[in-house]
């Protein structure tokens, strides 16, 4: 069963989201067949998820800037 874009799941948005759609897609267009082209794609959202969930986005970096610049 397709799961679709787990990255909106998480409990913060993930700054890099996995396009598993496209990602399934691709994979069909090489021949993958669509149950595993979508295993697949569970898996790498998982994974892409997971590598990214704790990437800073711009709006962390403003706001340490400004913590940082109010201590001095």
């Amino acid at each position: 069963m397709f799961i679709g874009l787990q990255c909106a799941t998480f409990q913060r948005m993930n700054p890099v989201p996995f396009a598993t759609l496209k990602f399934v897609d691709i994979l069909k267009i090489f021949g993958v067949p669509e149950n595993q082209a979508e295993a697949h794609a569970n898996a790498m959202s998982e994974v892409w998820g997971t590598a990214t969930r704790e990437l800073a986005t711009k709006d962390d970096i403003r706001d340490l800037k400004r913590e940082f610049a109010a201590l001095d």
